[in-house]
C-alpha cells in the first residue's frame, strides 16, 4: 500500500533496515522499500545516492536466516531491477547481488529458490 509521508520512511531506512536484533523490523523496513518503489519509484530515483547503502544491505539481507526476511529481500530487490533497470541507481551494486544470489542457489528451500531464479 502507498506510505503516508514517504520522504519520512526513506529518511527512517537508514536505522530501520540496520536493525539484525529484530527481524520484523527489517521485514517491515523491506516492505517500506517495495512501497517506495511500487508508489513513488521517482523518490527512490531522485533518491539514488542515498539508495546506494539501502541496495547493499537488501543484498545482504538474502543470506538471512530467517526466511521470510531473505525472500522479502529477493521481491524487493526483483521489483527494483523492474522498477529502476541494470543501468538504474542499483547498478553498482549488481556484482554484490549476483554473489549474494549465488550463495542463495546452495539452499535448499523451494520456497526462496523460486526466488533467486527469478532475480537471477
Amino acid at each position: 500500500q502507498a506510505l503516508e509521508n514517504p520522504q519520512v520512511v526513506l529518511k527512517g531506512l537508514e536505522s530501520s533496515l540496520n536493525d539484525d536484533q529484530d527481524w520484523q523490523t527489517l521485514f517491515s523496513s523491506i516492505n517500506d522499500i517495495r512501497s517506495l518503489l511500487k508508489f513513488n519509484s521517482q523518490l527512490v530515483i531522485d533518491s539514488s545516492s542515498a539508495m546506494q547503502m539501502y541496495w547493499k544491505r537488501l543484498c545482504q539481507c538474502i543470506l538471512s536466516m530467517r526466511s521470510s526476511v531473505s525472500k522479502n529481500s529477493l521481491l524487493a530487490l526483483q521489483e527494483a531491477l523492474t522498477v529502476l533497470g541494470p543501468s538504474g541507481s542499483f547498478n553498482k551494486n549488481i556484482g554484490f547481488l549476483f554473489q549474494h544470489l549465488c550463495s542463495k542457489l546452495a539452499d535448499t528451500n523451494a520456497f526462496l529458490l523460486t526466488e533467486v531464479e527469478k532475480c537471477l
